[in-house]
C-alpha cells in the first residue's frame, strides 16, 4: 500500500484568526438552521462481495491503524490536537517482544484521528461525572480490536452518491445498501461513524430532516376511527383488547450453546479462541436481528389504529429479583421493551 505523504499549512496569525472565525458563524449557522429539525441516524451495509481487493484493504488497515492510534494516544495520556500534531502520522506499536516500533499511518486521516481522541476525552468527562455522583469507575483501557471510526464532516470524511458511498482514503466508490433512507434534496448530513461487525461494513448516518418529513413508524397512515388496547406481561408476553395474544421469544440457538461451551475449553487469548468469540458474536447479532424483526412487525400493525391505549410498564425492573413480576429470561429473549419504544 502506498504511503499517504502527510500535508500541513503554515499560516500566519491574522490567517489563522480570519480562519477560526469563519468556522464559528459557520458553526453558528448550522445549529440555527437545525434547530428545529428531528435528528435521525439512519444505518446501511457496505456490501463486501462488491467490494475491490485494494478497497478491502483499506477497510480493514483502516480499523488496525484506529487501534494503534488509540493505544498510543492513551500511553501517552495526551488527547489534543497538539499531540496528534507532534505524531506527525506515526503511531507507536509494541512488538510481543516488548519493543516499541513506531510505524506510519497510511489511511487514517486526520479528521477521523480528531474524531478518535474527541471520543476518547467524552469518554473521560462522563467518567468524571459518575466519579462525582460517588460511583466507583475504573478507566479508559488498551483495546486489541476497534470496531468504530468517527467520520466527522459530510462531503469530507464521507460522501453519499446514487447508491454509493465514499469514504476519505478508501479508493473508489462502494456499492451499499439502504441509501435510498435518505433524500438528497431535503436531508441535512451531519457526522458518521464507519462500523465493523466481524467481516461486515456498515455507516451510520446522522441525518436533520424536517418534522413534516419524518418516516418513523409513528406516522404511517392509520384507519380511522380504530382502537385498540394492550396490556404487556410475563407468561403471555402482549394481550390485546379483542382477546388476541402475541408470544416473541428468540431463545439461543442451539449452535450459540455449542459454541460457548467450545470457548470455555479453549485457551484465552489464543487465536482459536478470537475466531470462537466472532463466532458467537455472529449469533448473537442474528438473534438481535429476529427480535428487532417481530418487534418490527408487532409495532407496525398495532400503529394501523387511530387510538392506542397501553400502561406505562416499567419493563426493565421485571428482570430484578425484587421485582413482583420476576421474569428476566422471559424480558432478555422477548421483544416487550422493543415494541414500546417504538410505540412512545
Amino acid at each position: 500500500m502506498v504511503v499517504r505523504a502527510a500535508h500541513t499549512k503554515s499560516m500566519d496569525e491574522s490567517t489563522r484568526l480570519e480562519k477560526n472565525r469563519r468556522i464559528a458563524q459557520s458553526q453558528k449557522e448550522t445549529r440555527e438552521r437545525r434547530k428545529n429539525k428531528d435528528i435521525l441516524v439512519r444505518t446501511v451495509k457496505i456490501q463486501r462481495n462488491k467490494l475491490s481487493r485494494a478497497q478491502l484493504e483499506a477497510l480493514e488497515r483502516l480499523f488496525l491503524e484506529g487501534k494503534w492510534f488509540y493505544n498510543t494516544a492513551l500511553a501517552h495520556g495526551q488527547f489534543d490536537e497538539k499531540f496528534r500534531r507532534s505524531l506527525d502520522n506515526t503511531v507507536e506499536v509494541k512488538l510481543p517482544t516488548g519493543e516499541i516500533e513506531r510505524r506510519q499511518l497510511t489511511v487514517l486521516g486526520g479528521q477521523m484521528q480528531q474524531g478518535i481522541l474527541t471520543r476518547m476525552g467524552d469518554n473521560l468527562k462522563g467518567l468524571k461525572v459518575i466519579k462525582h455522583h460517588g460511583r466507583k469507575i475504573g478507566g479508559l483501557k488498551f483495546i486489541s480490536e476497534m470496531t468504530s471510526i468517527p467520520l466527522k464532516q459530510f462531503r469530507r470524511t464521507h460522501k453519499i452518491r446514487g447508491s454509493k458511498v465514499k469514504i476519505s482514503n478508501v479508493p473508489g466508490w462502494m456499492r451499499a445498501k439502504g441509501l435510498n433512507q435518505f433524500n438528497m434534496e431535503h436531508d441535512d448530513f451531519a457526522n458518521a461513524i464507519l462500523i465493523k461487525r466481524d467481516h461486515n461494513f456498515f455507516v451510520a448516518f446522522t441525518v436533520y430532516r424536517e418534522k413534516t418529513e419524518h418516516s418513523s413508524l409513528a406516522t404511517k397512515k392509520f384507519v380511522p376511527d380504530t382502537t385498540i388496547g394492550l396490556d404487556m406481561g410475563i407468561s403471555t408476553h402482549i394481550t390485546f383488547s379483542d382477546g388476541s395474544t402475541v408470544n416473541a421469544r428468540v431463545e439461543e440457538s442451539d449452535r450459540l450453546k455449542r459454541l460457548s461451551r467450545k470457548l470455555s475449553r479453549q485457551q484465552k487469548g489464543s487465536k482459536a479462541f478470537a475466531e470462537t468469540k466472532r463466532h458467537i458474536r455472529e449469533e448473537h447479532e442474528k438473534g438481535v436481528n429476529r427480535r428487532n424483526d417481530a418487534a418490527n412487525k408487532v409495532a407496525s400493525w398495532i400503529l394501523r389504529h387511530e387510538h392506542v391505549f397501553m400502561q406505562d410498564e416499567n419493563i426493565s425492573s421485571w428482570r430484578q429479583r425484587s421485582s413482583v413480576a420476576r421474569g428476566s429470561r422471559a424480558i432478555q429473549y422477548g421483544i416487550l421493551g422493543r415494541v414500546k419504544a417504538k410505540l412512545i
